[in-house]
């Protein structure tokens, strides 16, 4: 007895119950902590940075003495490695849909290697810190509670509420221009941002221009594979006498990658290598050239 050729073509027509389904071709970017949201997220960042001092046209002979000095002081320059931790966790919304957010820096440690050999080991700042906030996502506002640190460095309120705004707004509002945008495979998303951040350490006359961007290269298994570029460009002068001004000039370029976990907005792992030129005119007719490198790697985890 012959079966109907509808029953042979049925399995062609079917697929099993275990058969891969198509991957989705658009992610929908979400970075900002939602309610109930406990993220644990582990960076390390390695620094090299060479320094050079280079005498100009109206250079004494005595600066250019102190000038040669100098450079065998500095001789390879410096480096910096540091390991941190930061829990963040966002209380459940209440009726108007605001919600608290709790930041807790962890631990870590940085290791610093001088010119002439010289090693430091200092505490990280943000060991200890504390921050308690407030957050209307209505209004796009963040109130802070609370600000804590035990870190003799941050003694200042100052300089304390300063960091501490710096690093609300980048967990929560920093990528708001990203909130929500969808793109598709091969698509890229740029947006500018502020590198005032944390600490609002730039003085008031600096032009800044600096730019992120995310290209969707593929996913996979749920996970959506990022490329990130970075680009940067800022120019500022001291506030002084123009013979004592010093006239700075910043270029910076980097590239990375991101994993994000499309189901529960997880961005699982960031990398980032960044390199910086500093061109700074000094007073006395010298100038400093300053080339920096940065590696940075990130990665997250929720817990309950």
């Amino acid at each position: 007895m012959r079966l109907p050729l509808l029953a042979l073509l049925l399995p062609l027509l079917i697929p099993p119950a275990h058969a891969a389904q198509p991957e989705a071709q658009e992610v929908v970017l979400q970075f900002e902590p939602q309610p109930g949201d406990k993220l644990r997220q582990s960076m390390e960042m390695k620094m090299q940075m060479s320094m050079n001092m280079l005498p100009g046209p109206k250079t004494t002979d005595e600066q250019r003495a102190k000038l040669a000095e100098g450079a065998q002081k500095l001789g390879k320059g410096m480096s910096m490695a540091m390991k941190m931790a930061i829990r963040t966790e966002a209380s459940e919304a209440d009726a108007k849909g605001d919600y608290l957010l709790h930041i807790r820096g962890e631990g870590g440690e940085i290791h610093m290697n001088l010119p002439g050999d010289e090693a430091k080991t200092l505490p990280n700042p943000m060991a200890d810190l504390e921050i308690d906030a407030l957050l209307h996502p209505n209004l796009a506002g963040v109130e802070l509670l609370r600000v804590k640190s035990g870190q003799p460095a941050l003694k200042d309120g100052k300089v304390l509420d300063g960091m501490a705004q710096g690093l609300v707004q980048q967990a929560f509002g920093a990528m708001r221009e990203l909130e929500g945008r969808h793109l598709k495979i091969g698509e890229t998303a740029e947006i500018p941002f502020n590198l005032q951040m944390p600490m609002q350490q730039l003085p008031a006359n600096a032009k800044v221009n600096a730019t992120i961007a995310f290209t969707l290269k593929s996913v996979h298994k749920g996970v959506a594979h990022f490329d990130t570029t970075v680009k940067m460009d800022m120019t500022m002068n001291t506030q002084a006498q123009e013979a004592q001004q010093v006239h700075m000039n910043v270029r910076g370029a980097g590239t990375g990658t991101m994993d994000y976990r499309v189901a529960d907005r997880l961005p699982m792992r960031k990398d980032m290598t960044i390199h910086m030129q500093m061109d700074t005119q000094l007073p006395g007719d010298v100038s400093m050239q300053m080339d920096t490198t940065m590696q940075m790697d990130m990665k997250g985890e929720r817990y309950k």
